[in-house]
């Protein structure tokens, strides 16, 4: 085999046994709460978090994402905690201690616990749980709001921001590219923009 075969085999094959992207617990919760994974890790980094519409509340994406591991529709791997000390791989958590515990979650800090109101005692001892990018995006797949309703709301409820602030508002908050946030701030109503130099009232109920 010529050197230059051999290098395109070896690259091939590298590719074949790479390993898939996997994502913290925080990541997992952050998607499956925002459809955003940094949402919640950047979040403890500035002092005032400022969250966007959340797609399901806490609780509700950790139930969500506990009955899938149960379902074996995502795979969760850890640190199992033993009485020698942790181990130093990941192991792949079993689905039947999330069948059998029926308030048994993940937390954002990748730990093992039990959800309110369920007596924290006896919580199997696992750390550092992550799990694969594509099987939390398959089970949470982005929804795509309505862009028009998504700016038209963001206008009538902010009339003091500028255009440039809902534009990159409605990126961050629908996932939609600047080109179609534009398109959407363009198609508004012209009573309900700010033109250049005018300042819209609120109006009445408007929060």
């Amino acid at each position: 085999m010529s050197a230059f075969r051999c290098a395109v085999w070896r690259e091939s094959e590298a590719k074949k046994t790479s390993p898939k992207q996997t994502w913290t617990a925080c990541e997992a919760l952050s998607w499956g709460m925002f459809g955003d994974e940094k949402v919640l890790t950047s979040s403890f980094v500035g002092a005032q978090p400022n969250f966007p519409v959340s797609q399901r509340t806490y609780n509700a994406a950790r139930r969500e994402l506990r009955d899938a591991i149960a379902e074996k529709a995502v795979e969760a791997r850890g640190f199992r905690g033993k009485s020698g000390g942790p181990s130093l791989t990941r192991e792949t958590l079993d689905p039947e201690m999330f069948e059998q515990l029926l308030a048994l979650a993940v937390d954002p800090d990748g730990e093992i616990t039990f959800m309110h109101p369920a007596s924290p005692q006896n919580i199997p001892r696992w750390t550092g749980v992550i799990f694969e990018e594509e099987e939390v995006r398959a089970l949470w797949p982005k929804v795509r709001l309505d862009l028009d309703q998504w700016m038209k709301h963001s206008v009538m409820s902010r009339p003091s921001e500028k255009r440039d602030s809902h534009i990159s508002d409605c990126q961050k908050a629908t996932g939609c590219t600047v080109r179609e946030a534009k398109a959407a701030y363009g198609r508004l109503p012209p009573n309900i923009k700010r033109s250049r130099g005018h300042r819209i009232k609120a109006p009445a109920g408007a929060k």
